[in-house]
């Protein structure tokens, strides 16, 4: 997996997000999710390949989790349009990590 990915179950993840947990309990699974992001390059992994595909299925799960935060807040369909990312455009290292995306 070589892209961040939206899937056809997402819908049902956001809508189970708002509907059935508490923002608390949201932000507590979408912060678990980051913090596995952010120490993905810390674990080993066989391949660089291994390691994109670990990394974006990692933001491939937390694209609905970051997307009930936007519908709680602003509003609008549970279907999303774009894609949350946890990077800092700042951080040269991720910048050079992530390109492939």
């Amino acid at each position: 997996m070589f892209k961040i990915a939206w899937s056809d179950f997402d819908y049902a993840i956001v809508a189970y997000c708002l509907e059935c947990l508490d923002e608390d309990t949201r932000r507590k699974d979408q912060a678990a999710i980051v913090r596995d992001i952010c120490t993905v390059e810390d674990r080993w992994h066989s391949s660089f390949s291994d390691f994109v595909t670990e990394r974006n299925r990692l933001l491939s799960i937390l694209q609905p989790y970051a997307h009930s935060d936007t519908v709680a807040e602003k509003g609008g369909s549970y279907l999303a349009s774009g894609h949350y990312s946890v990077d800092n455009p700042s951080d040269r290292y991720v910048q050079i990590l992530a390109r492939l995306r």
